[in-house]
């Protein structure tokens, strides 16, 4: 079984909240990313054997939960995820479909859309380097909902679909926990009927 490869980076995370405290994956973070994370990019092809994608990420060891994908800047990688230890400490499942929700943005092409953005810039201790972050509208975060429910359907099915319906929880769960959730909710808004339109995207034949 081929594991998810990663490159350390140091990159900064938009919009991770005031803490920057960045460093590279320990190899039992990087097992529990992969597990949670290969399912999906083994779907979508990104760990065929032939020319296999190497993944960077950009660690940032705070509490909030904030997790991206996107289309790697750096030669050594196709994609990087930038990610929070709050992410990394979601239930494995839930893990997945914030995965598969990011992968969902990257491969409708949100990112290359137009749109307002947020700004933020690396704190005391780091280097200064200003990032932005794209705002996804209501619609691209419904559309990105139904890409990742049709993906973890396949990649991810479990008894009675536990798989898919995860999206549901961790979308409940980031409404629940509020601040924790701060600055992944300013980029992806979070609609009160999300979690019932995800469960929803689960249970249709599409």
């Amino acid at each position: 079984m081929r594991r998810l490869a990663v490159v350390g980076m140091v990159l900064a995370l938009a919009a991770c909240g005031q803490a920057y405290k960045l460093r590279p994956l320990s190899p039992d973070e990087s097992n529990v990313l992969g597990a949670a994370a290969n399912p999906l990019l083994r779907q979508l092809g990104y760990l065929r054997s032939q020319s296999p994608c190497r993944f960077g990420t950009s660690f940032n060891d705070v509490q909030g939960r904030q997790l991206e994908v996107l289309r790697s800047k750096s030669p050594e990688a196709c994609l990087t995820f930038y990610l929070t230890a709050g992410a990394l400490s979601l239930p494995r499942e839930e893990l997945r479909a914030l995965v598969a929700h990011s992968l969902g943005h990257l491969h409708l092409d949100h990112e290359s859309t137009t749109g307002r953005r947020v700004s933020t810039r690396v704190g005391a201790g780091t280097a200064s380097v200003f990032t932005q972050a794209r705002i996804y509208t209501p619609e691209e975060e419904t559309a990105a909902d139904r890409y990742a429910a049709g993906l973890l359907k396949v990649a991810s099915p479990g008894p009675q679909g536990e798989g898919c319906r995860a999206l549901g929880a961790m979308l409940e769960r980031a409404a629940r926990e509020g601040d924790r959730w701060e600055a992944w909710t300013e980029q992806h808004p979070l609609a009160p009927a999300r979690a019932t339109a995800a469960r929803e995207f689960c249970t249709s034949p599409r």
